[in-house]
């Protein structure tokens, strides 16, 4: 018996494909697996060949991979254990290759150098796939640097790398020429600055096999991932897919990103995403909101435009069942379970079960709340193929009870030091201090302002909530500029505009949702608002004075 054992490290010793860039596909090991029959083993004993299969980006065996001879129709699956064995192989020159969706994802292809097996000899080898440091480096040794004048923090950059495939949700078919885009935001917060954030982003176009990389991605980074078809106008950017997605100290980061086919807008479906009062509609808000949509739609209604929502949905032939554990693996019922951007929404029965229906393909996001916790999301791959069923571990945190308020001689300070007071004095626009945000008990900062007059909360597709004014100049979140010479792609939330700054700086909104992940409603000591045309000269930061304005002061700033 020969025992050979053969790792990815060097490369050249055991990949015929070596590992790629976006765009690679495993073009090389598909080639080993078909390429046509030899014939049968020759006379005087044939080969066998045993082995092991590692995974060493998880430091674990190869669970059910396929390896094939070159040449043959001779193949075995790895078993639990990673081990194979292949029987009756001719005598003389052989190669194995592997097949498996993590190759898959990685974009690489994977087969052994050539060996050779006497009549009657056991061929046994180890092959291992390529190792985190090995894929990283490859992947990203032709990559553009970080661009230049990035802070070199470990919260803007890093050694991180996401790689992965945007496939088509409904056939698995990949996606070439697909934007894939990583966003996070770097917080800076003192007592003399201020808060401030510094919007950190990366960006890759799929290959052929619907594969990409991202690089110098912090190892800490809390990330939002878009993709998007390049091509196509509004009805590629109405099918835009995100998730949440943080390496988590990880250096090597894999995931796989489903698109639903682009549609053509029709009336119903233009009926279906248009802005509209809420006012009376209480079928809806029951039977299809989520709980936060419906919270606020209820808040809207009997006001004219006072506090309207603006309810974005899309719809689809996917559907999800699931069940929700506790962290005692217990079942949780009477939690509430529904998907962003989608109408449906469900109840947990006394089994922890749910179904929700009608959902939109592709990648999407999962949200489940019980009252008195905070809410788990998680990401679901859906499909209109086949119902996706998925175990919830729901291990939501209490909801934090906000202390009173107590308003101290800094505090006081503070208002005075950034003119809040004096222009409080004045008597022109609407002021907010720490206890009249704390009274609001707000989760989310859009939460603060579902019932003031002149502003509404408006659900973009993926289910993310920013506000709009409902009268002032015209303004849009999220225009994206043009990328090599295509139409650029007007943002999702268009209307009346509303300007945000933050501590004395101007916070322009990417996308919708951006000020709920900026500042949270328990790091505000005070909030001004003013209509257009009416905000005074004195507050530095304001630059669309023709918008509604919502001047927000940290407490960080303020000295509390």
């Amino acid at each position: 018996m020969t025992r050979r054992r053969l790792f990815a490290c060097p490369v050249p010793v055991l990949l015929a494909a070596l590992v790629a860039g976006p765009g690679a596909t495993p073009a090389a090991a598909q080639a080993v697996a078909q390429a046509p029959p030899q014939g049968a083993p020759a006379s005087g004993g044939s080969v066998a060949i045993t082995g092991t299969v590692v995974d060493s980006l998880h430091d674990a065996p190869l669970t059910h991979a396929v390896v094939a001879v070159d040449g043959t129709n001779q193949s075995a699956r790895t078993d639990s254990t990673g081990a194979f064995r292949i029987e009756g192989v001719a005598p003389g020159p052989f190669r194995l290759g592997v097949f498996h969706p993590l190759l898959d994802s990685l974009g690489i292809g994977l087969a052994s150098k050539s060996l050779t097996g006497r009549a009657g000899e056991t061929v046994t080898l180890t092959i291992a796939t390529p190792s985190v440091q090995t894929i990283t480096a490859n992947v990203c040794r032709t990559a553009p640097p970080p661009p230049v004048g990035l802070l070199p923090t470990e919260q803007s950059t890093g050694p991180g790398v996401i790689i992965g495939r945007v496939l088509d949700a409904d056939t698995e078919n990949p996606i070439t020429n697909a934007i894939v885009e990583l966003t996070w935001v770097e917080f800076q917060a003192s007592q003399v600055e201020g808060f401030h954030r510094l919007r950190h982003r990366r960006e890759a176009v799929t290959g052929p096999g619907g594969d990409f990389a991202l690089c110098y991605v912090p190892l800490k980074a809390a990330a939002t991932l878009r993709a998007q078809y390049r091509n196509g106008g509004a009805a590629a950017a109405a099918t835009a897919v995100s998730r949440d997605i943080a390496p988590n100290g990880h250096l090597l980061t894999l995931v796989t990103m489903h698109l639903p086919a682009p549609t053509t807008p029709t009336i119903a479906s233009l009926a279906a995403t248009a802005t509209a009062p809420d006012a009376g509609a209480a079928a809806e808000s029951r039977a299809g909101a989520s709980p936060a949509q419906a919270t606020a739609g209820a808040a809207g209604r009997g006001r004219g435009d006072k506090g309207v929502v603006s309810h974005r949905y899309t719809s689809g032939n996917a559907v999800l069942t699931g069940r929700v554990v506790n962290r005692a693996q217990q079942p949780l019922p009477g939690a509430q379970a529904y998907v962003l951007g989608a109408m449906d929404t469900a109840t947990t029965d006394a089994q922890g079960h749910f179904a929700l229906h009608r959902l939109p393909s592709g990648t999407r996001t999962l949200v489940v709340r019980s009252v008195g916790f905070q809410p788990v999301t998680m990401p679901v791959e859906l499909t209109a193929r086949e119902p996706r069923d998925v175990v919830v571990p729901f291990a939501g945190e209490p909801v934090r009870t906000l202390q009173p308020v107590v308003i101290t001689a800094r505090y006081e300070n503070g208002l005075k030091r950034v003119g809040f007071d004096h222009r409080r004095a004045l008597g022109q626009g609407t002021f907010w201090t720490a206890a009249d945000i704390d009274a609001h008990k707000a989760n989310e900062f859009h939460d603060l302002f579902t019932t003031y007059p002149g502003i509404r909360v408006d659900y973009g597709t993926d289910g993310h909530a920013s506000l709009m004014a409902t009268r002032a100049a015209g303004g849009c979140i999220g225009y994206a500029p043009s990328r090599g010479g295509a139409t650029p792609t007007p943002g999702q939330n268009c209307g009346p505009c509303l300007s945000y700054v933050v501590d004395g700086q101007p916070y322009d909104e990417y996308e919708e949702g951006d000020m709920d992940t900026f500042v949270r409603p328990e790091e505000i000591g005070a909030i001004e608002i003013y209509q257009d045309n009416q905000v005074p000269r004195s507050i530095s930061g304001v630059v669309k004075a023709d918008c509604l304005n919502v001047i927000v002061w940290t407490k960080a700033k303020l000295g509390i």
